[in-house]
């Protein structure tokens, strides 16, 4: 498994961080139903991974592209506080290997996000579908299903597909812990050296 720092990251590295609501509980449903869905999705208890519940992509020269609230936006690494959070173990990086991407694809599909609205109402159809244990997408209740907005995963997989990735699944469908648990697509993990930082320092909250 290939050891990286983050001023290594490479073009279409998928960056999962996992959120900690702390006292802000409107989030704990929305975190819980996320990681639910990725858990019904990918074989329950037995799922690599299903922590992640926010997901950036490296664009290249230290900087990123996320789709989060209120509007898609470009970003540092440190901005994004990434040391922080990968010091205490809340980074996963995963990078994809059948192919080629196509950076300046990348950069111009990631353009149209930007200032381009969060999609808060699939956010909620993501729960509502975790909640329910569906998973093939079918509950629908104010999502957008990434035509003209979207959450962090539909945005950044949107992206990829314009830079020469090739999803296995709808896009609409993809949830920030995919790369995680579909290895056979082409994603491997990249691990990253970070700095711990002091527990009592206490936790970078997403």
């Amino acid at each position: 498994m290939t050891t990286i720092n983050l001023s290594q990251l490479q073009p279409g590295d998928w960056i999962i961080t996992e959120g900690h609501a702390g006292w802000r509980i409107w989030l704990w449903p929305v975190y819980w139903g996320i990681r639910r869905y990725s858990r019904g999705k990918y074989a329950g208890d037995h799922a690599p991974y299903t922590g992640g519940t926010h997901v950036r992509l490296a664009l290249g020269c230290g900087m990123l592209f996320e789709m989060t609230w209120p509007a898609g936006r470009f970003q540092t690494i440190a901005a994004a506080a990434l040391e922080e959070k990968a010091g205490r173990g809340f980074v996963r990086v995963y990078r994809w290997t059948q192919g080629r991407i196509d950076v300046r694809q990348l950069h111009a599909r990631a353009g149209i996000w930007i200032g381009r609205q969060y999609d808060l109402g699939d956010l909620v159809d993501f729960a509502l579908s975790g909640l329910l244990g569906t998973w093939n997408r079918i509950v629908r209740v104010a999502g957008d299903r990434a035509r003209r907005f979207a959450v962090c995963s539909t945005a950044a997989a949107d992206v990829l597909a314009a830079a020469g990735v090739r999803w296995a699944d709808s896009i609409e469908s993809i949830d920030p812990n995919y790369p995680a648990n579909r290895p056979d697509t082409g994603w491997v993990r990249v691990m990253v050296e970070a700095n711990n930082l002091p527990p009592q320092q206490g936790r970078i909250r997403e």
